[in-house]
């Protein structure tokens, strides 16, 4: 779209109200959050996980954290990239914990820049006079905890990997409409036979690799109450190349 807002968004999901959609992975744009919310209300709305890491990503560069050596400390940082698979109601108080632990081990020397960004963006955050702040993404938009429980995808990885699949396979910036068409036909016949071929249980279009790591983080996700704070965040990241 040319322009972001929220009501471009709005416009295009009122249209897609029809598919009665119950769940909508997305960015953490918050236009396109807005208009979900106004035109697809009952949808359930799930923050892509990558694009969370994307964002503490940058954070970390910015900061200069992603050439840090030392891999202690780099394992500790890796935590923070853990805390979606936290309950939603159990992010905040996470959170502390694992930035008092982080702390009192060693951390680099402008972390408390890191900590107001996460404050002020994903955990919330409480003043002098003890008020709590409701941080710009609530908890329940960017945990994935139910997600993996529920076998539910986590990230648009997919449908961003089949957009440019399409691009690639057009290899036009504004392809003839006949052309379009023609590809999404094949797309159509290629996704009906995917259908087909998953319903009847006959083919995994995952890798063994892909599917053993999911199986394991839902192994460590199901187990929640039975870990502390920290080492459930370990668990999580293990199963991670961060």
């Amino acid at each position: 779209m040319p322009r972001k807002t929220t009501e471009n968004y709005e416009t295009i999901f009122q249209e897609l109200n029809v598919l009665e959609p119950t769940k909508i992975i997305c960015d953490f744009e918050l236009a396109e959050i807005n208009a979900i919310k106004a035109s697809l209300g009952g949808a359930r709305i799930q923050g892509c996980y990558k694009h969370f890491l994307d964002c503490i990503w940058r954070e970390f560069s910015r900061l200069h954290w992603d050439t840090i050596a030392d891999e202690q400390l780099q394992a500790r940082l890796n935590l923070f990239l853990a805390l979606p698979f936290v309950k939603a109601n159990d992010v905040y108080d996470t959170f502390i914990e694992l930035r008092d632990w982080c702390m009192v081990l060693g951390m680099p020397r402008n972390a408390n820049d890191f900590f107001e960004y996460m404050g002020r963006n994903w955990v919330g955050w409480v003043d002098q006079i003890g008020g709590f702040h409701r941080p710009i993404y609530e908890w329940d938009l960017w945990s994935v905890y139910n997600s993996v429980l529920e076998d539910l995808e986590i990230s648009n990885n997919r449908i961003e990997g089949w957009h440019k699949a399409l691009n690639a396979s057009l290899n036009v910036e504004h392809p003839p409409v006949y052309r379009f068409l023609h590809e999404l036909l094949e797309e159509q016949e290629l996704t009906e036979k995917i259908i087909a071929d998953l319903d009847a249980g006959e083919k995994s279009y995952e890798t063994p690799i892909t599917i053993l790591r999911k199986r394991q983080l839902k192994n460590v996700v199901s187990e929640y109450d039975d870990y502390g704070s920290i080492e459930y965040l370990a668990a999580i990241s293990a199963n991670f190349r961060f």
